[in-house]
């Protein structure tokens, strides 16, 4: 009979020594609703920032980037990927085909060096975000006026169940100008 008892005395001793890393483990806070919309939005623009100028990437190099955007975001560059290959399928030889060229996440042919997010404007399941893009001119010595060009686009996101993906790009802030019109547009002209 003493057997059970010491085995059932040793399962008591380890819960109460684990107890506290459990309790530990519960009290740790989730990130909260204007960090996870950060995030989403440095997300994407990690990828942007590691693929500068690069047109419409292809579903396989955006791979990555898609954990940050909306369902519908994702949709409609695929839309624009099947357009690209039909819009250089019916080229005519030696014409270039009608393409999305330049960086489509910051408005800018050669991309982006870096980006400041702002702090999020959350309103329910939509937030929208600030952020300071900056491309520098190497052509130009440092100090020069030209050297560094900074603008600032705007940011929109989504909230899908309990994440927080990018729905959208507002280009230099301007409400028309933006990423889904830029596809839309690309897609329709086919």
């Amino acid at each position: 009979m003493r057997t059970p008892i010491r085995v059932l005395g040793g399962l008591l001793v380890a819960a109460a020594c684990l107890w506290p890393l459990h309790d530990a483990a519960s009290l740790t806070p989730l990130p909260s609703e204007s960090e996870q919309v950060r995030n989403a939005a440095a997300g994407m623009y990690r990828w942007a920032l590691a693929h500068p100028g690069g047109g419409l990437a292809t579903k396989a190099e955006r791979r990555d980037l898609e954990m940050f955007l909306t369902p519908e975001l994702i949709a409609q560059l695929d839309r624009a990927e099947a357009a690209a290959a039909v819009y250089a399928a019916q080229a005519v030889e030696d014409e270039k085909p009608r393409m999305l060229e330049g960086d489509l996440w910051v408005d800018a042919v050669e991309g982006a060096h870096e980006v400041a997010l702002a702090e999020p404007k959350i309103d329910g399941d939509r937030a929208r975000i600030e952020v300071t893009v900056i491309h520098i001119d190497e052509r130009y010595s440092k100090a020069h006026r030209n050297r560094a060009i900074v603008w600032i686009d705007g940011v929109e996101l989504q909230r899908v169940g309990f994440r927080w993906f990018v729905s959208d790009v507002r280009y230099r802030s301007d409400p028309a100008r933006r990423l889904s019109t830029l596809l839309h547009e690309f897609v329709e002209t086919e």
